[in-house]
This record gives C-alpha cells, structure tokens and sequence, in this order.
C-alpha cells in the first residue's frame, strides 16, 4: 500500500486496511468497487465522459 502512492480499499475491506487506506471505496468489493475507483481517476483526468459506459 505504500510503495504505489495510493492505496485504496473497499467498502467491506478488512478494518485495519479501511484504517489506512487513502481511499475507502462505497461499493463492496465484487459489486462495482474497482469500477467506483476507475470512474474517478478518469474524472479526475477530465475523461469520464469519453468512457462513459463502456465497459470491457
């Protein structure tokens, strides 16, 4: 968690993960957590609306 620069972790993630997580994603893991994170970063980037939904 320390060597990417963020560290994310799910809704449902273990407590001590949650605690040092930069980012706790809203969405349980296996329901969309990993697209919660993807959709922000391409917002972030100014291109959610490019990707807006497609899907792979």
């Amino acid at each position: 968690m320390e060597q990417i620069g963020l560290s994310v972790c799910v809704a449902d993630g273990h407590p001590l993960l949650r605690q040092r997580a930069d980012f706790t994603t809203r969405i349980n893991g296996g329901y969309g957590a990993v697209r919660e994170v993807c959709d922000l970063i391409l917002e972030a980037k100014g291109e959610l609306d490019k990707h807006k939904g497609l899907s792979i």
